[in-house]
């Protein structure tokens, strides 16, 4: 029954209160946190009461438990603004609406993400216009079962992008979040203040039975301390024997008949009669609410066609329902409104009442046969892949606990297939969609797939960290078993990639590939070799690679034959590998190979977009800029229509297209072009701020290129530094190193020196001495020190970087290679004919002694000719 009172919670209305009072600069984030029935709700609608005293505007209880709103950005911007946007400021997100309204009236990709960065512009005003006005308000949002979009796209958007521009207002976030599950960005760690929601103190407690008139009957009984220890002092056990006691209050119904026995009989006292303590008719709701993890609105209840007994309208029924202490209850930015079960209860209700009531099974298998209907309407008239995705996903509870087997390996088909597409989005909401039916469910086999599947999306979001916990605590539960071993090493495989210990990552890709062996499982070798591939090339390491990717190719064609996708992803990822290590046109060959396997199926159409992707990155090392283009170009029409829309996707591939925009207005000075590339990288950057962090430091690094060109310095710096700070942050061995090259490039440009040494330490220690093959960054770190030796006339040590410097930028391979050998060497010429021909012959003769010294391929007897040449000319030139 409704709570008119509220005890024991004064304290966290006190810490609400001590920020509301505290100048803009301190702590502004709330983070409550606590175990389902604790009264964390109740004290988010006590501070939503005093919002509305003060006129603080605020946004209400924004729960997440809502299905729109955990798991649909644009539908959580519109709800917010709602709130927000009152009739005294119709202004408000005027930009926002009106850029909604021109979204709605053609929608594509690029669309829909600046109306995001639309949002977050308008918000961060709203926000500092309340703060800074004389008279204004601060601002108050207010987030509940915060829990679940902790791991999502929503919750990452909350949390990284609207939580450090809301510094001028007050956040709450109030869930099941354990101490330091939320990452907080650097940047606003110390701005929260971590409250932990705990069970009543004895005299709370007290205090709370006290206000209700069964208390009497409970110090008469001798039955308190019997009370407390049953309820555990947890306030909605507490709220719901006051509920039993007043409706069941006969002289049979006694506080000794409820707490006068021991715990697990007294919790399921409280369950079986639930019905009884609700009134009629909302009480027929009780089973069904208890079994369907959707929130019941008007509409679904109409769906399911539950018995309504006459005079009750849906909304009357709904209205009472929200009367209940254990009843939750949400409107959404369209005014409907929606009610559930609080979770502890639900807990309850399953483990006492599912498992013994046939009468309430029934009920069950009747109400999830008609969710499965009610869901197949909904994806028919899904108005985008997004909106079926999250409808396909929530069917998955109905077809799990309808027949385990087949709605398990359903599951594993759609997960299998969203991480081959980079569908992040979607395999989050299928990792929640399974969770909570694990304990329920799954067997023993079935659960340990699936714990394998959450540590890979752990790491797929970008919680490497976690990810890497997980496999290790899998790894001491199946210690014995060889068959979970084998996929354990795998998924820490990846997780410790991720985490950039790379001959770690080697180590544990070669356990899994051995037992694979092992065990007969042939089929896995070519997703290993690739494994393993992948981490040789990411330490630079190409000619391994190579020999990596050849083998996974050979294991394709003769073990997966059946699954085509992974033999195409073999001879995509062996022909990029060719590439790039100097063989471009074999290259091709190969992705041309895995292009021809796939294209003309509509399954794999996501498939053949990216590996028309590589293929466009392969063109550019052939220096055919419209091949590359024209690949990409169709790549993007793709991953931007309804049913293949992937923005993960679209940020790779707007990468790709500006990096050869760039390369080509830079080979041919073309500004238009130049301007074309930067357009492009800012759209890259865009999409890969919400879904492809690996992508944002590498655009950031290429736009910093191009202001650097353009002569904006300030900015080149300034973005340089921000890609090598996020490169080392997701430990993007390549892009750190580029980046602190670049560091080193700009500084030297701008005749700054003092930096110069420690940049090339670092580089040095963190990546040349451990292996790290990136000959083309090494050599230009020693070719900057090399040019300041020169211009301060010390050619003895400028000789010794340039001869390694240069003989490591010749042993390159990839993008531009044979252009950029060429501008070194011009660079270098053009100063060897500035100073003494004697001087450099002298420098010409030590480089030609140690590159023919050094092993012989290909670029260097360019170097030696190149060289030679220049020995002769100035020999002649010091005779004559």
């Amino acid at each position: 029954m409704p709570e008119q009172i509220f005890v024991g919670r004064e304290k966290y209305i006190q810490t609400f209160r001590e920020i509301l009072s505290a100048p803009v600069g301190n702590p502004y984030i709330l983070n409550l946190r606590g175990s389902g029935g604790m009264g964390k709700t109740k004290i988010l609608e006590r501070i939503v009461e005093i919002c509305e005293k003060e006129e603080l505007p605020n946004t209400g209880i924004i729960d997440f438990y809502n299905y729109e709103l955990n798991s649909q950005i644009s539908a959580l911007e519109l709800h917010i603004i709602n709130k927000l946007a009152n009739k005294r400021e119709s202004m408000s997100f005027f930009n926002y609406q009106k850029m909604r309204q021109e979204f709605h009236n053609k929608r594509d990709a690029i669309r829909r993400q600046k109306l995001k960065e639309q949002f977050i512009l308008d918000l961060t005003q709203w926000s500092q216009r309340k703060a800074g006005l004389i008279g204004s308000k601060r601002g108050v949002f207010i987030f509940d079962t915060f829990e679940n979009i902790k791991n999502n796209i929503v919750g990452q958007r909350v949390i990284n992008d609207w939580l450090p521009i809301l510094n001028s207002s007050i956040v709450i976030l109030s869930g099941r979040q354990k101490e330091g599950e939320l990452e907080f960005p650097t940047d606003i760690a110390n701005a929260v203040i971590d409250k932990v929601v705990e069970t009543f103190t004895e005299d709370e407690a007290k205090k709370y039975l006290s206000s209700h008139d069964v208390w009497q009957a409970i110090v008469g009984d001798g039955m308190i301390e019997k009370c407390f220890e049953v309820t555990e002092l947890r306030p909605l056990r507490l709220a719901l024997s006051v509920d039993w006691l007043i409706q069941n209050n006969t002289g049979d119904v006694t506080p000794t008949n409820l707490f006068g026995r021991e715990k697990e009989e007294f919790e399921y006292e409280l369950v079986v009669g639930l019905e009884d303590v609700t009134k009629r008719p909302e009480s027929v709701i009780i089973p069904y609410m208890a079994h369907l993890p959707r929130p019941f609105d008007v509409k679904l209840l109409e769906f399911l066609n539950l018995p309504v007994f006459t005079g009750y309208s849906s909304e009357a029924l709904f209205a009472n329902l929200s009367k209940l202490s254990f009843v939750k209850h949400t409107r959404d930015a369209r005014g409907r409104d929606f009610y559930w079960f609080q979770d502890e209860l639900r807990e309850l209700y399953h483990k006492y009442i599912f498992k013994q009531s046939n009468r309430v099974n029934e009920i069950r298998i009747e109400s999830s046969q008609k969710m499965l209907e009610f869901y197949d309407l909904q994806i028919k008239q899904a108005s985008d892949v997004r909106d079926a995705q999250r409808y396909q996903a929530r069917r998955l509870h109905h077809e799990i606990y309808l027949n385990h087997t087949e709605g398990i390996a359903h599951y594993r088909k759609l997960f299998q297939e969203a991480r081959q597409s980079d569908e992040i989005g979607f395999t989050s909401m299928l990792i929640e969609a399974v969770r909570g039916l694990m304990d329920s469910f799954l067997d023993e086999e079935q659960i340990f797939s699936f714990r394998i599947d959450e540590a890979r999306w752990l790491r797929d979001i970008g919680n490497a960290k976690l990810a890497q916990k997980r496999g290790f605590e899998l790894l001491d539960q199946y210690e014995r078993i060889p068959q979970a071993r084998m996929h354990i090493y795998n998924a820490l495989g990846g997780s410790t990639e991720r985490l950039g210990d790379l001959n770690k990552a080697l180590e544990f890709y070669t356990k899994s590939l051995e037992l694979s062996k092992e065990l007969g499982q042939m089929e896995r070798l070519c997703l290993e070799e690739m494994n393993i591939g992948e981490v040789n090339r990411v330490m630079g390491k190409i000619k391994t690679a190579v020999e990596n990717f050849d083998l996974a190719y050979e294991h394709g064609m003769k073990y997966n034959t059946a699954d085509i996708v992974t033999v195409a992803k073999a001879s995509s990822e062996l022909g990029y590998t060719y590439a790039l290590a100097g063989q471009p046109e074999i290259g091709l060959d190969y992705c041309n190979g895995a292009i021809d396997i796939v294209e003309g199926k509509d399954e794999y159409r996501s498939t053949y977009a990216r590996f028309k992707v590589v293929r466009g990155s392969i063109y550019i090392m052939l220096f055919n800029y419209q091949k590359s283009k024209q690949d990409i170009e169709d790549a993007i029409d793709i991953y931007s229509q309804k049913n293949y829309l992937s923005h993960h996707a679209l940020a790779q591939a707007y990468f790709e297209l500006a990096f050869t925009q760039w390369l080509e207005s830079d080979e041919i000075d073309d500004s238009t072009l130049q301007n074309t590339a930067l357009q492009n990288f800012e759209i890259s950057i865009s999409f890969a701020r919400d879904y492809n962090q690996q992508i944002l430091h590498r655009a950031l690094n290429q736009v910093s290129n191009i202001y650097w060109k353009k002569g904006n310095k300030t900015l080149a710096h300034k973005t340089n530094f921000e890609s090598y700070r996020l490169a080392k942050e997701h430990n993007d061995i390549q892009y750190t190193i580029d980046s602190l090259s670049a560091m080193a490039e700009f500084d030297y440009g701008d005749n700054k020196y003092d930096k110069l040494l420690e940049y090339a330490q670092e580089l040095e220690n963190d990546f040349e001495t451990k292996g790290y093959e990136y000959p083309l960054f090494y050599g230009r770190m020693k070719r900057i020190l090399a040019e300041v030796a020169f211009d301060q006339g010390d050619y003895d040590n400028a000789t010794n970087y340039y001869k390694v410097g240069l003989y490591q930028i010749s042993k390159h391979r990839g993008h531009a290679t044979i252009y950029d050998l060429r501008y070194e060497l011009i660079r270098f010429e053009n100063r060897l004919h500035s100073i003494l021909t004697t001087d450099s012959l002298k420098i010409c003769q030590q480089l030609k002694k140690y590159w023919i010294q050094q092993e012989e391929d290909r670029l260097n007897s360019k170097l030696i000719s190149w060289v030679t040449r220049l020995i002769n000319r100035f020999t002649f030139q010091t005779e004559n």
